[in-house]
C-alpha cells in the first residue's frame, strides 16, 4: 500500500492563504483603511496567514520524511552502481525538499548505495565544491545552505530530478536532469503559445 502524497493538498491551501492574503491588501489599499483597530486586524491576519503557511510547508516536509522512512514512498528513481564501483542517484525533489533546502537520499540508503555518516565532496555545476556527509534524521545531506544555493542557482522547483553522480570515489558531481529541463521548457512554451504567460 502506497501513503499518498499530500503535496496536492498543501498546495490548494497554500492558494488559498493566497488569495485570501491578496483579498485582504485590496481591502486595506482600497478602503484606505482609516480605523487603527481596521488596519491592526488586518495585518494581525497577513501575519498569522504567512505563519500558517510556514507551517504547512513544515508539516508537508516532516510527512514526506516519516513516507520516506517508513519505506512508503521513493523519492529516488534510480541509485545503482557501475563496473568500477562508482555511484548514480536520481532524486524527484519534492516541494517540502525545495522549500525546506533538503536532499533525502532515503532510497539509495535503504538499498545499500549510501550509508548514514558517509562523507561526500559534492562539485556542482559552477565548478565550485562543498564537503558534507548524510545525517540523520531523514538520510539528508546536512549542508542545508549548499543544497539551499544549488538549488536557485539551477532555478530547481518541486518535480525536477536532480543528479548525483560519484566521478571518482567519495566525490560527486550534482546537476539538474537534462529531461527535467527540457519538460520545463516545453510546459512554458505550450503555456506561452496559449496566451497564459
Amino acid at each position: 500500500m502506497e501513503i499518498k502524497s499530500i503535496a496536492h493538498l498543501t498546495t490548494e491551501i497554500a492558494d488559498s492563504f493566497d488569495f485570501v492574503k491578496d483579498d485582504i491588501q485590496m481591502r486595506f489599499e482600497d478602503s484606505g483603511v482609516k480605523d487603527a483597530s481596521e488596519a491592526r486586524m488586518l495585518i494581525n491576519c497577513l501575519d498569522k496567514l504567512e505563519a500558517l503557511k510556514e507551517a504547512l510547508s513544515k508539516i508537508e516536509n516532516c510527512y514526506d520524511v516519516i513516507r520516506e522512512e517508513i519505506n512508503f514512498v521513493e523519492t529516488e528513481l534510480v541509485s545503482e552502481t557501475n563496473d568500477l564501483g562508482l555511484r548514480r542517484i536520481e532524486v524527484e525533489v519534492s516541494r517540502g525538499m525545495r522549500e525546506q533546502s533538503l536532499l533525502s537520499l532515503t532510497a539509495a540508503k535503504k538499498r545499500g548505495i549510501v550509508d548514514v555518516d558517509e562523507e561526500l565532496e559534492i562539485v556542482v555545476p559552477d565548478g565550485t565544491s562543498f564537503k558534507t556527509k548524510i545525517v540523520s534524521p531523514g538520510n539528508r545531506l546536512r549542508e542545508r545552505g549548499r543544497i539551499k544555493a544549488f538549488y536557485e542557482a539551477e532555478d530547481v522547483s518541486a518535480d525536477d530530478v536532480i543528479i548525483l553522480e560519484e566521478i571518482e570515489p567519495k566525490k560527486w558531481k550534482l546537476y539538474v536532469s537534462e529531461s527535467s529541463r527540457a519538460s520545463h521548457v516545453e510546459a512554458i512554451a505550450a503555456l506561452e503559445k496559449a496566451g497564459i504567460i
